[in-house]
């Protein structure tokens, strides 16, 4: 799916971001890390759930009826699941929108990367080496590694000679106060005009923005390996942002102006 392709006039949607480049606009009070853009700046830490894979035992063979009515029910045994399936080693991937660029006649497909939590020192070094590999570490080596730490990147490739551009990256955040959204602008020298990506809170359903001549629902996707959604869309300076306001799986709303 394409941005344009999306229900809402995307075309004409406003910056959503102060005017900073790479900046970043917090949907609630303080944001209490920075988040590292095109500055690279620290991201807050979000915590990730673990989790276990139940797989049942069984004894091979072939028995008799009397063996069978003998025999002890399989017992469900707790098996920790391995670093690869964990998604330490390699990212999850999940696509978010494909930005055309007519002024540059170049198309970039933007994608969200998630690295599992490592759980010792011996994953932790694994998972260093593979980034290395993967063109991400630099973006990472100011940040200690720590066991249960998800990594996020969101990271932009052009098509047709596969460049590769981290946008921003951080960690996922280790509750506490949070606000309901947070985006992030697109760095003008990857795409002609401005592209913004975003996250909401996991208790957000929708999150509209509202111009002085009308409103805009960008989608949410759900990112494998994070709990929060995702959402991008493309901005054009005509427009003017008034508020942004975010709805809950209760119905509850809460609105921020623009500042």
């Amino acid at each position: 799916m394409t941005i344009e392709d999306r229900d809402m006039d995307d075309q004409d949607v406003t910056l959503l971001l102060r005017e900073a480049a790479g900046g970043i606009e917090p949907g609630a009070a303080p944001y209490a890390a920075v988040v590292r853009g095109g500055k690279r700046r620290r991201a807050r830490r979000w915590a990730a759930g673990a989790v276990t894979v139940l797989a049942l035992t069984g004894v091979a063979g072939t028995f008799g009826a009397g063996a069978l009515m003998d025999r002890p029910e399989p017992v469900a045994a707790e098996t920790a699941p391995s670093p690869e399936r964990r998604h330490v080693y390699t990212p999850w991937v999940t696509p978010l929108a494909t930005v055309r660029d007519g002024a540059n006649a170049s198309e970039l497909r933007l994608s969200v990367e998630v690295w599992g939590a490592p759980r010792n020192a011996a994953e932790i070094r694994e998972q260093k080496a593979r980034m290395v590999r993967h063109g991400v570490w630099r973006d990472r080596e100011s940040d200690p590694v720590r066991p249960g730490d998800v990594w996020f990147s969101v990271v932009a490739t052009r098509v047709g000679d596969g460049r590769r551009t981290v946008v921003v990256s951080g960690l996922e955040q280790a509750g506490g106060e949070r606000p309901g959204y947070v985006a992030y602008d697109l760095p003008g020298d990857l795409v002609s005009g401005r592209v913004v990506v975003g996250h909401v809170s996991p208790d957000v359903r929708r999150i509209t923005y509202q111009w002085r001549d009308g409103s805009s629902d960008p989608g949410l996707i759900q990112v494998a390996g994070l709990k929060d959604r995702w959402f991008a869309l493309r901005a054009d300076a005509g427009r003017r942002l008034r508020a942004i306001t975010t709805v809950d799986a209760a119905g509850e709303s809460k609105t921020w102006p623009a500042s």
